[in-house]
């Protein structure tokens, strides 16, 4: 294999995460302490928890393109979240749960810019979706919290 191919194989997060899972399931990919505790996670892990994640999402009317705002700490579910969006060709948009509602607007709305002007260029049609940030918005868009990935974790 030459190293033009080794570098496509492995240009983006999602390959590179489910080559690592292949290669060394096993190995520590992430840890985080809880109560204390170092707690790890294998590649294989990973992988298995970032796929629920990416399934329920693909469950969603989701497109390649769309943004999704990932409300949350930075703790493993933030990074199986971005895997997820990522491998479904989305844009992962990480917010801090402690982030004031207008911060939070300030980031969606700059997003949601970004993308039609980048959409009008290309003349993609691909949807800009991002998570809301006041509560009770009415606008259309995708949102992961940190709790909905803690619950994606497959059964041991």
């Amino acid at each position: 294999m030459t190293a033009d191919a080794t570098t496509r194989e492995h240009d983006t997060f999602p390959k590179l995460a489910r080559a690592n899972a292949a290669r060394m399931p096993d190995h520590v990919a992430i840890r985080e302490k809880d109560y204390g505790i170092w707690q790890s996670s294998t590649w294989s892990d990973y992988l298995a928890r970032a796929r629920a994640i990416a399934l329920g999402l693909a469950s969603l009317p989701f497109r390649r393109g769309d943004k999704v705002a990932i409300i949350g700490d930075n703790r493993p579910e933030l990074y199986w979240a971005v895997l997820a969006t990522q491998a479904l060709g989305g844009v992962p948009v990480p917010l801090y749960q402690d982030s004031s509602e207008k911060e939070m607007e300030y980031i969606i709305d700059t997003r949601r810019r970004a993308s039609r002007s980048s959409r009008t260029r290309s003349r993609s049609t691909s949807s800009s979706r991002c998570a809301p940030a006041a509560r009770g918005s009415k606008r259309s868009c995708t949102t992961i919290r940190g709790a909905c990935a803690r619950m994606a974790r497959p059964a041991s």
